[in-house]
């Protein structure tokens, strides 16, 4: 996860109690975390750019849980950054802090993916699946098609500015 922020917001599930941060100036913001037009709200208030994507997330993103197969949109050639919920503990100090870094566990091509799952790659157009989860795995995909997956991606310049590695 990369975050660049004005201020400090920490982000609690609607759930969950209140509860009182010990820290001077980090605001809470309860939200969905299931809601994507919530989060991003929230993120597009507080000025948060996130990117990355939790490795505990790539086979249900993918399909690869549903039918032993990686179906990506696109090429599968643009690099991804992800990062597995357990490397988030080592840095939460360095974001309270308020220092900008990129948070990244792995980086790899979606077209990689088949190795590591000992699967099929399949190219498709879009992605099917239950009620709209089809369209946001799509649109998901198509996102991390362009690039803008990886903590090198620059949303200014909307290239990779650091870290570049060509895929095959």
């Amino acid at each position: 996860m990369h975050a660049l922020a004005t201020h400090r917001v920490l982000l609690s599930r609607l759930e969950a109690a209140p509860k009182a941060v010990p820290l001077p100036g980090v605001e809470v913001a309860r939200v969905d975390y299931a809601d994507a037009d919530a989060l991003a709200a929230v993120f597009s208030a507080h000025k948060v750019d996130v990117t990355g994507i939790f490795t505990e997330t790539v086979p249900w993103l993918v399909g690869y849980t549903e039918h032993g197969k990686i179906r990506i949109v696109g090429k599968g050639e643009a690099q991804v950054s992800f990062t597995s919920v357990s490397d988030i503990a080592g840095f939460v100090a360095y974001v309270l802090e308020d220092r900008i870094f990129p948070l990244e566990g792995e980086r790899a091509c979606l077209n990689e993916l088949g190795v590591l799952f000992h699967a099929l790659v399949e190219h498709v157009n879009e992605i099917n699946g239950e009620l709209s989860m089809g369209e946001v795995k799509t649109r998901l995909l198509t996102f991390l098609e362009c690039g803008a997956g990886s903590t090198g991606w620059g949303a200014t310049a909307k290239a990779e500015e650091q870290g570049r590695r060509e895929c095959e």
